[in-house]
């Protein structure tokens, strides 16, 4: 859908566009205590001649077909109290740079990760969150890898961000936004001050110039401040907000009853025990115990039963939903400008590749609809990609996939009756195709 998910923000998938999304309910959670995780990765940009950062049409196609190597790794999980969220993602991007004239190859791997707590108000209609976004950048020379080859440089930093998604209750509509602070990831395990060509010094600093292996090596990375806010519009019988039903209030008045006859119990055994005489008391208490435990049994077994009806009526109601909707996201991401900053392939070729001297615009929108019911889902969306590159120009992606229903799979019952789903994915733009397959739960 064009990454146009911000006010939507469900799943783990919602940590990455809204820190709001770990207290965001979706129809299907059931329980009081849910969890969401989630383990993929994707080759982007995998061909030669990959213009992967939009440098433009007039961009350098030598540069282009030394860059490859492209792999994405992401991973999450996240766990929600009643309305209470939290959640923790880490991406690690990796490409290499192999420049002429035999120069030292690069590796650059650049992780992100998002640690968030959401808390939801209104039953549920309006979540709120906040939370860190840690960056981190490594670059290792001789084709390194994750797993090997010699760091040149180590850069971490860490800055706020905060998420708000408005649901209302029984209507098509929401609204979401989110605010991230900017990163200056400071160098780690390098001594000394450096200047010259990237990060804060200038050609004509004073300041000494630290260098590894022929490398100038930047003063610091810099991850610009984004504002994403973004709408989802449902037509369609399907409700887009329907109320979550708090398993907790649910059970308010069985758990209150048994409370209440546990109550009176108690002050009858403390009325009966203080007339019984002393040299009694004794066994009095242990008969007490027994019979209090066997009654509380009784009520748990009760409690349990009834705890299970509620459950199905839960599941009974989303599943009676008529499933037909066609559901409209949008968003706008906002990107702010970094001052005196240089391109990850300028650092790798030793040039002079100024990026992010303006603040930019990503204009997203996605369809998403199930054209044969409980069986396949499909999405279509489009983007534009402006260049954080002076030469460079914008350009629009379009996206489009799907979900098909499989079967249920559950190997030795750890899965319950859960039913799976293959997806498939694809971004195409000028210079630029990225395709994706994956497995997950359908709902």
């Amino acid at each position: 859908m064009a990454g146009a998910y911000t006010a939507v923000a469900e799943g783990i998938d919602g940590a990455t566009v809204n820190a709001a999304s770990p207290a965001v309910r979706e129809p299907f959670s059931y329980d009081w205590v849910d969890y969401d995780v989630d383990v993929d990765f994707s080759l982007p940009g995998a061909y030669g001649g990959t213009d992967f950062d939009n440098h433009g049409p007039q961009s350098d196609s030598k540069l282009q077909s030394q860059t490859n190597g492209f792999l994405y790794l992401h991973g999450g999980a996240q766990l929600q109290l009643g309305n209470l969220g939290f959640s923790a993602t880490a991406e690690l991007f990796q490409y290499g740079i192999q420049p002429e004239s035999g120069a030292t190859g690069v590796t650059l791997v650049y992780g992100r990760y998002h640690a968030l707590g959401a808390y939801a108000l209104a039953g549920n209609q309006i979540i709120i969150g906040g939370g860190a976004r840690i960056v981190t950048l490594q670059v290792k020379a001789n084709g390194g890898s994750v797993t090997g080859g010699q760091t040149l440089l180590t850069l971490n930093g860490a800055g706020p961000e905060a998420g708000v998604v408005i649901k209302p209750n029984s209507l098509p509509f929401r609204l979401g936004a989110t605010l991230r602070a900017p990163v200056g990831a400071t160098v780690a395990g390098v001594v000394g001050e450096v200047g010259g060509l990237f990060g804060g010094g200038s050609s004509s600093s004073s300041l000494p110039v630290q260098s590894t292996a022929g490398f100038v090596l930047p003063e610091r990375a810099a991850v610009p401040w984004e504002i994403d806010t973004g709408f989802a519009f449902q037509l369609g019988p399907r409700p887009l907000n329907p109320p979550w039903l708090n398993p907790h209030d649910m059970e308010k008045r069985v758990r209150a009853r048994i409370d209440e006859a546990r109550a009176a119990r108690t002050a009858d055994y403390l009325r009966e025990l203080a007339d019984t005489p002393v040299e009694e008391r004794e066994a009095k208490k242990r008969g007490q115990e027994e019979h209090e435990d066997t009654i509380r049994a009784i009520e748990e077994e009760e409690l349990s039963v009834e705890s299970a009806r509620l459950r199905a009526i839960r599941e009974a109601r989303e599943e009676n939903w008529p499933r037909e909707r066609i559901t409209v996201y949008g968003s706008l991401l906002m990107t702010g400008a970094s001052s005196n900053a240089n391109s990850l392939e300028g650092f790798a070729t030793q040039t002079q590749q100024p990026v992010g001297q303006h603040v930019s615009f990503s204009p997203r929108i996605g369809i998403e609809s199930e054209p044969v019911r409980n069986l396949i889902a499909t999405r279509v969306g489009s983007y534009l990609e402006p260049s954080r590159f002076e030469a460079g120009t914008a350009r629009q992606h379009f996206t489009f996939g799907g979900d098909v229903r499989l079967f249920q799979f559950s190997p030795w019952g750890i899965f319950g009756d859960q039913i799976w789903r293959v997806t498939v994915a694809a971004d195409l733009a000028p210079r630029y195709q990225n395709f994706g397959i994956g497995i997950g739960a359908w709902h």
